[in-house]
């Protein structure tokens, strides 16, 4: 007897090189290099599965059988936000800036820089194993074609927390009968079909080894005034609408990616009180003003920099903390049309060595 675990399991996520072909299928079949990641153990990839029926003419109340609707999926892929490896000091979760529309790129040799710039030509393959508690056997889901949003949430004393969400154009249908896809050692063992063995994996496989990054000692600067808060949050404001086509085998061909309207990137701000800072934010919002924000995490190795060049504030609520009064802040980010006409230069996010 077999019993699933929820919270035991392995999560591999990469770039595909064409749309909705899974990429990992191919690493594992080459024995590329593979990176196990460090998520959260609510990590989930969830089919969409709709029971189908005509709406019949019928002679009596009974019902008709339906055509079971494979409709695509979701994936939501929680990720602690730690520094970057190597030299480049590139995040081993980049691949979610990217699939949101964010360019990746090197501004020198031992930094790496995503730009929100709204170019949607990425997407990514997932795997999601889930353990048995009984054996060494898993079952395993996959989604690819993925594709979509992204939130950050940062708790002082916490690790700030990334959150990858979206649709998948196919079906994560969780495999039929458990298998030993991986060996005693922890490398991958079988393919996604579960027969297929690929032991003893040639490839290189790491555990994720980014430096753990705390929302302690941060610095959240408003033209040059330092801002005392408890916590933060980033939504990317990307909407991901799936696409159907008659073409497809389930009927979803693709995911349309787009921040569409005058949706934008959107902050939230819990400020302790501190008058400097709460009449720079009261002068800011009464006059409308953009100003340039940046928010820094940093530890011994690594440095994290969100920069917002035209940050404008909402309203500001007061909230109760302890008995002193706290302030919520909202936020909206526009582009930088100084530095670019077309914008597309909301915020960037740097990873560098620790100064």
């Amino acid at each position: 007897m077999s019993k699933l675990s929820t919270i035991y399991g392995v999560l591999i996520a990469m770039l595909e090189t064409t749309y909705n072909v899974d990429a990992i299928d191919t690493a594992l079949s080459t024995a590329a290099p593979i990176q196990y990641l460090a998520v959260g153990a609510d990590a989930a990839l969830t089919p969409q599965f709709e029971a189908y029926r005509f709406d019949q003419l019928r002679a009596s109340p009974s019902g008709i059988p339906f055509t079971p609707r494979e409709n695509g999926g979701t994936f939501s892929v929680p990720v602690p936000l730690r520094g970057g490896v190597g030299t480049t000091f590139e995040p081993l979760y980049g691949l979610f800036f990217e699939i949101a529309g964010m360019v990746k790129s090197n501004p020198d040799a031992v930094s790496t820089l995503y730009t929100s710039a709204g170019v949607f030509d990425k997407s990514a393959t997932i795997y999601r194993y889930y353990r048995n508690t009984t054996d060494d056997e898993f079952r395993l889901q996959v989604a690819t074609g993925c594709q979509g949003n992204f939130t950050i949430a940062g708790t002082a004393g916490e690790e700030a927390v990334l959150t990858p969400t979206g649709p998948t154009p196919s079906y994560p249908d969780i495999s039929g009968v458990p298998a030993a896809f991986f060996d005693t050692s922890g490398d991958p063992a079988l393919l996604k079909n579960g027969t297929t063995s690929i032991a003893p994996y040639g490839g290189a496989v790491t555990l994720d080894n980014g430096s753990k990054m705390r929302c302690v000692s941060q610095s959240i600067v408003v033209d040059g005034t330092v801002y005392p808060l408890s916590a933060w949050s980033l939504d990317h404001g990307v909407q991901a609408t799936p696409v159907p086509t008659v073409n497809s085998a389930d009927g979803i061909g693709c995911v349309a990616v787009s921040r569409s309207g005058n949706v934008t990137l959107n902050l939230a701000l819990e400020a302790c009180d501190g008058e400097v800072a709460l009449n720079e934010i009261l002068t800011a919002y009464r006059a409308g003003s953009e100003v340039n924000l940046a928010i820094g995490l940093a530890n011994d190795v690594c440095e994290i920099v969100f920069d917002f060049p035209a940050i404008q504030f909402t309203m500001p609520t007061m909230r109760d903390q302890g008995g002193q009064a706290g302030w919520d802040v909202g936020a909206e980010a526009s582009g930088d049309f100084t530095a670019n006409k077309f914008g597309g230069n909301d915020y960037t996010i740097l990873y560098k060595a620790a100064s």
